[in-house]
This record gives structure tokens, C-alpha cells and sequence, in this order.
């Protein structure tokens, strides 16, 4: 078995989200937090302020609530998505709420990841493949969600069912009628899908989670679509590229730059699209719709894929009943939501009344007013959720943002001696927005004292499943801090966290030292280990310097 490489005896850097199992495979909970065991359906879980009761799992249907099916004339996945010229204003849109917190307005039911001659997006491989129930602790770097679903199943048919994100994971389920076995799969866009033996109605009620970062991405500064892994670089006709190259000229977008400034060019141009009639500068309704600056959400989306495609960068349409966005693979990231807005008089949320609404964290690409004041961004003319759902990341969630975004380069001025090419920054210490004012964060009390972390360990060279020695202390004004809670992250590469090792409580001058297990399926590598602390009434929430 290979060693794992540590870095030498230093004050280490700052712990970000873990990933992977702590110490003794038992998940440590935020303060006052429930622990889910693998593959159990607890009765509660707690999503930063808010603890959400498992859904209810009778049979009857919700006002409202669809019955999804794999009949093909009922099904509510599309198949194929080609463009249209009908560009003005939409009207009013309707939109479900199927997961507990609500990720409105962005559920995934239907997501394309190819791009046909004819500009037609499409799935690249319908094949399906299996999803299991993952049956493992929730991750601090991932978020939960409850999802309840009303199925009619006939004759072993895959059924398509929405999901929260591309990397989701189904962690426990349960059936009503009670015991009915159902299996999970996915195709090549993520879309997924779910089978049983069962004939009839069912409903299923699960239990899933998702990467954080998939919701509040952080690109990387040096990295390049050349980084893009082979499996995933677009396949584009050449006539659709052709066509890309005219569009990619008028935006500006440098093919040498690295991603993250050409990400950030391509959101900044179509985030300021503007409803109205379309032109015919070309009669290519592409080219019209991108060179114009024309249409609503699925405009936007369909033309930032062509374009991002002929880029080379990985891009999914993904659309629902109300609204399109698109999602990007981000080398050593992974894929990442990305939202580009729309025009509508009014969203209709249902069956979010007693729902918590998501917190995404930061966006870090440009936000133009066309954007900012947008239904996507719950800003206005949204009708069925109330302020008071939208949930407030906690001050710990807020540190570790900011952390998060510092690794990536994310400060002001940019990162790797690039500039920010005049994004706005969004300082991820702020408390969340909610109607446009800012609310502080429960959490976030007055006088609470700022804490500093140093941490050390001697190891050098462990294999896996070994333990390592860690200690450190924790200050505020100087002084130790008592009896907070510390956190332990391993960390490579200059990467968001890869694992966690444990937790431990300060003692007598602040001080911890405590001795923790490597997990037995974190990769082999050169790591540094990092601490965080969520902080107490008389403290604030900090990460290791």
C-alpha cells in the first residue's frame, strides 16, 4: 500500500467543506443537528437554520401535485430541444415544488448535453445506467434535501423524476405501498430515472444530497478547457461551429484565456439578453438569438450552450416546467449550476407552503441589472413562498464560503495575476439577501469575538486507515477560547477539502490535541490538514490560517 505524502510541521492553511469520511465512518453534525445513519430515513434533518420533518409518505395526491410517468405521451422530459423565434416577454409561469428546501426555480427534469447539425440539443447517450442508493453518512461539503414524488409505474417502464443536481445522490428512500423495491438510474446529461416491479401508483419518498459547490461555484484560476477530460469534450458539427464563430467573435471571448475568463464573458453577455421581438439579421435563429441579445430563459440557455460548446467547454441545457438554465463542467471542480435568467410577468410557486426555499451562496459571475432583478433570483413577481422560508446560511456556512472562494482566487482584483475583467464581487462575509435587504444571519450576533486558529501536526508520511497527531489552539483577544467546537479537513492540490478526519472541543487555554484516523478511501497524495471552528453565542466561526 503507498503512503500518503503530508506536508512538513507549519501552521497550516484554512479548512474548507470536507468530502468524505470522518473518523470511526460517523458523520459529526453541525451543533445541534441531527447524525442520519447510512442508509436510514430519519425523521429530521437539519439544513443550516432550519430543521426539516421527513415529508409525509401517504398515497394521496397534493393539490395540485403531478402523477409522473414513463409513458412517453404523458412524459414531462423532453426528448429533443430545438430553437424557436418567439422572443418576447413570457407571461406567467408555474412552477412545483418537489424538494424540501425548494431549489426554485431550478429543479433538473429534462437536461441536454449534445448539440445536433440542426442546432437540436439532445441527450448523447440515452443508455441508462444504474444510480444506487448510496447508503452513506451526509457530507458537511454536501447539502440535503427531502424529495416526495407520485409515480405510476407499469410494467417495469423507467419513469423520470427530477433531481436537485448532476452529482445528486440518493441516500435512503421508502415506498407507500410499504417495501416496494425501486432502483435508481441516470443517462449521460444526469437526467434520472426511477424502476419498479410495482403496477400502479406509488409514492416514493427520499432522502438525497448534492454538492455545495455544484450550487456556488468556484472556478479554478489557471485552469484551461485543455484540462476538460476527453469523455466530456463537445462534439459539435462543423456548420454549428462555423456559425459559433461569429457569435464568439462579437462577445470578445479570447480562446487562450483561461476558463474562468471565458465563463466569465459569455454569463456577463448572455445574463444581458432583453425580451422582444427577434430580428432576422441572418435568418439563422442562432445566430439572430445570440447576435441580438434577444429572448427569455431558454434562449439564452440554448444559445449559451451552442457557443460554449464551440468553445470547447463542457455545457448542459437543463430545463422544467418554468424555467431554463445551464450547467458547465468545471475542472477540478466538477459541474456547476449556472443560471442566466428570464423574463416573466410572474412565477407561481405551488406546493411550497411548508417548504424552506434553498440558499445557494455566492455567484461569482458578473450580475447585470437585466440579471439581478430577474424571477430566478426570487427578487420580484414571485407569488407562493414568503421571505421568512428562504433559508439563512449560518456564519460557519459564510466562513467557509469565504474561504472556499479565497482558495480559488476569487478575492478582489482576481487570482494568478489576472484581473477581475470588471465582474462584480460578491463578499461572501455579508450576511444573505432576502428581498434585496440584507438580514443578518441568526447566527450572526453582535459582540460575538473573532477567533483565530493555529494547528500542527508532525506527521509526514501515513499510510491509510493510520492515525495522526494533531493539536493546536484556538484565541479570541489573545485569550484561549473554551469549549468550542474544532473541525479537521484534509486538503491537496489547492482544492476545496478532500476528506474529513474528526472533531474535538477546546480545553484549558484553548488548546486541543487529539490523535485521528485517516479514512481508508481518500486517494494517495500529498495533503495538509486543516481546522474550523462553527463558532458559540460568545464566538465567530473561523478556519486555520
Amino acid at each position: 500500500m503507498r503512503p500518503l505524502r503530508w506536508f512538513g510541521l507549519l501552521p497550516l492553511l484554512a479548512a474548507p467543506p470536507a468530502a468524505a469520511q470522518p473518523v470511526l465512518h460517523e458523520y459529526v453534525p453541525p451543533p445541534g443537528a441531527p447524525a442520519p445513519a447510512a442508509g436510514e430515513m430519519p425523521r429530521h434533518i437539519r439544513v443550516d437554520d432550519r430543521t426539516l420533518p421527513m415529508p409525509s409518505t401517504g398515497a394521496g395526491r397534493e393539490p395540485g401535485e403531478r402523477v409522473l410517468t414513463g409513458d412517453p405521451r404523458e412524459s414531462v422530459r423532453m426528448d429533443r430541444i430545438t430553437p424557436d423565434r418567439t422572443t418576447t416577454h413570457d407571461g406567467v409561469l408555474r412552477y412545483r415544488a418537489e424538494f424540501n428546501p425548494s431549489v426554485v426555480p431550478f429543479k433538473r427534469m429534462t437536461a441536454m448535453d449534445a448539440v445536433g447539425p440542426d442546432y437540436a440539443l439532445h441527450v448523447r447517450n440515452r443508455t441508462l445506467q444504474p444510480a444506487p442508493v448510496a447508503k452513506v453518512p451526509p457530507a458537511p461539503d454536501r447539502d440535503l434535501f427531502w424529495g416526495s414524488l407520485v409515480l405510476r409505474l407499469a410494467g417495469g417502464r423507467p419513469v423520470p423524476i427530477p433531481s436537485v443536481a448532476p452529482s445528486a445522490r440518493i441516500l435512503s428512500y421508502t415506498t407507500t405501498p410499504r417495501d416496494t423495491r425501486v432502483r435508481f438510474f441516470r443517462d449521460s446529461a444526469d437526467n434520472f430515472w426511477v424502476q419498479a416491479a410495482h403496477r400502479g401508483r406509488l409514492r416514493i419518498v427520499f432522502l438525497c444530497d448534492a454538492p455545495r459547490r455544484y450550487f456556488s461555484p468556484r472556478v479554478p484560476p489557471t485552469v484551461t478547457v485543455a484540462h476538460v477530460p476527453v469523455h466530456l469534450r463537445p462534439r459539435i458539427p462543423p456548420d454549428v461551429r462555423e456559425a459559433a464563430k461569429r457569435v464568439i467573435q462579437q462577445i470578445g471571448v479570447d480562446r487562450r484565456a483561461t476558463l474562468r475568463r471565458q465563463l466569465e464573458r459569455l454569463v456577463a453577455y448572455f445574463r444581458n439578453f432583453r425580451p422582444g421581438e427577434l430580428p432576422r439579421i441572418t435568418g439563422d435563429t442562432y445566430l439572430d438569438i445570440a447576435l441580438s441579445q434577444r429572448g427569455v430563459c431558454r434562449h439564452r440557455s440554448f444559445a449559451f450552450v451552442i457557443t460554449a460548446h464551440a468553445l470547447g467547454i463542457p455545457a448542459r441545457y437543463v430545463q422544467n416546467e418554468a424555467h431554463a438554465f445551464t450547467e458547465v463542467f468545471i475542472p477540478r471542480m466538477g459541474w456547476a449550476r449556472l443560471d442566466l435568467g428570464g423574463a416573466s410577468s410572474e412565477l407561481q410557486v405551488s406546493g411550497a407552503r411548508d417548504k424552506a426555499v434553498h440558499a445557494p451562496g455566492p455567484d461569482p459571475f458578473p450580475s447585470p441589472s437585466r440579471y439581478a432583478t430577474g424571477y430566478s433570483r426570487l427578487n420580484r413577481g414571485v407569488t407562493g413562498i414568503r421571505p421568512s422560508q428562504r433559508i439563512r446560511r449560518s456564519s460557519y456556512r459564510v466562513a467557509l464560503d469565504r474561504f472556499d472562494r479565497s482558495r480559488a482566487g476569487e478575492t478582489a482584483g482576481g487570482g494568478a495575476g489576472e484581473p477581475s475583467a470588471g465582474r462584480t464581487e460578491v463578499d461572501p462575509s455579508l450576511p444573505p439577501e432576502v428581498d434585496g435587504e440584507e438580514t443578518p444571519a441568526p447566527d450572526q450576533q453582535p459582540g460575538r469575538k473573532a477567533t483565530q486558529i493555529s494547528v500542527y501536526t508532525s506527521a509526514r508520511s501515513v499510510f491509510r486507515g493510520e492515525q495522526i497527531a494533531v493539536w493546536g489552539r484556538v484565541t479570541a483577544d489573545g485569550k484561549g477560547a473554551v469549549g468550542l467546537k474544532v473541525q479537521f479537513y484534509l486538503s491537496r492540490d489547492s482544492r476545496v477539502s478532500d476528506a474529513m478526519l474528526g472533531a474535538t472541543v477546546t480545553g484549558t487555554d484553548g488548546r486541543f490535541s487529539v490523535s485521528l484516523s485517516v479514512p481508508t478511501a481518500v486517494k494517495v497524495g500529498r495533503y495538509r490538514v486543516f481546522a474550523a471552528t462553527p463558532g458559540d453565542p460568545l464566538h465567530e466561526a473561523s478556519i486555520s490560517r
